[in-house]
């Protein structure tokens, strides 16, 4: 199997998911047992695009983590928010599919100009929890 470059990733659709990596240091409300709406405010909100990266996937490197499913739908059509395609892989791409990592991500996409708490609230108001920090 051979693993395409990141010119030939497709762009986001609107029918696609994301998964929201939730570092519990930063992302994560304890009290509220939910993400905190920091977990989706920045000029670059990092997320992967589910039918690429599963959050069973990011689990067995980032087993600390929790994880949130997002509607690509909420940030770009609800909140006028940019979706892009931002693939981390290797130029050129490697010959085979590596296992899973933090650095080859063919699936990983971005959320631009969340800066603003009320946007950040939709979007957390919007996903949904898959995995808890710990619990993967």
């Amino acid at each position: 199997m051979t693993t395409p470059g990141g010119e030939d990733i497709p762009d986001v659709s609107d029918e696609e998911q994301l998964v929201r990596h939730l570092d519990p240091r930063y992302h994560w409300d304890p009290k509220e047992q939910r993400p905190n709406t920091g977990a989706f405010r920045s000029q670059e909100v990092s997320v992967d695009r589910e039918q690429y990266r599963t959050a069973e996937i990011a689990c067995t490197y980032r087993p600390g983590y929790g994880f949130a499913r997002l509607a690509v739908l909420v940030p770009r059509q609800d909140l006028g928010l940019t979706v892009r395609k931002d693939p981390l892989v290797p130029n050129p791409p490697l010959l085979f599919e590596p296992e899973p990592s933090e650095q080859y991500n063919p699936g990983h996409a971005v959320i631009l100009d969340a800066t603003s708490k009320s946007h950040a609230r939709q979007m957390r108001d919007a996903s949904t929890v898959l995995y808890r920090p710990g619990e993967c």
